[in-house]
């Protein structure tokens, strides 16, 4: 009789002491307190954005390339029409007699593996996959393989092509520079500018 008045007394003690500290623990200040202040401030970066006039750039797109790179290029120029009614300054080939012929200072957005040397800056890191990325003046959009230049096109429209306050332009990040990079055991077989090439995404 004895040990189980014991044993119910030590219970209730136990059950007391949970309480206890179950009530101390919600009124600790900071947590759901109004009246509380905390010392930590989660501060968001702000990211700085540039605006994109659509009619002081153009549209570049390989002279020699696969039709999947054509049509990719093709659907931009086509849904920068439709979302901002306005067109690129131009749409052409990067086709020239001499590399001389090319500037560097060029308003330009570069589609697949043309002959700027920002189209291969871009990609150079990427063993599958594609990268949308603002080197100076241009806009590159490039893949490892010319079968996922369409994808980085329409990751572009979706994400970027969206018509700002002025029409005729649209914001990206100042330092726009994405990248979507495949893993897995794949082999590729790419005819771009008709040369096949083997690429393994680690």
């Amino acid at each position: 009789m004895k040990k189980s008045w014991l044993l119910r007394t030590a219970s209730s003690l136990l059950c007391l002491l949970a309480i206890t500290a179950t009530m101390n623990a919600c009124n600790t200040p900071g947590e759901g307190n109004d009246t509380a202040t905390s010392d930590t401030t989660t501060t968001v970066p702000e990211v700085k954005t540039v605006q994109i006039a659509i009619d002081q750039y153009t549209l570049i797109r390989p002279d020699l390339c696969a039709q999947a790179t054509v049509d990719a290029a093709v659907s931009l120029n086509q849904a920068v029409t439709e979302k901002t009614g306005t067109k690129f300054k131009g749409f052409t080939d990067d086709f020239v007699k001499n590399e001389s012929e090319i500037d560097p200072n060029a308003y330009e957005i570069l589609v697949g593996d043309t002959n700027r040397p920002e189209s291969a800056e871009a990609i150079k890191d990427v063993s599958f996959g594609f990268v949308i990325k603002k080197i100076g003046n241009k806009i590159v959009i490039n893949a490892s393989v010319s079968s996922l230049v369409d994808d980085a096109v329409n990751y572009f429209i979706e994400n970027y092509l969206t018509p700002t306050a002025t029409d005729g332009a649209f914001t990206i990040p100042e330092e726009l520079n994405f990248c979507q990079a495949s893993e897995g055991s794949l082999i590729v077989l790419d005819n771009n500018k008709s040369k096949f090439k083997l690429i393994f995404a680690d």
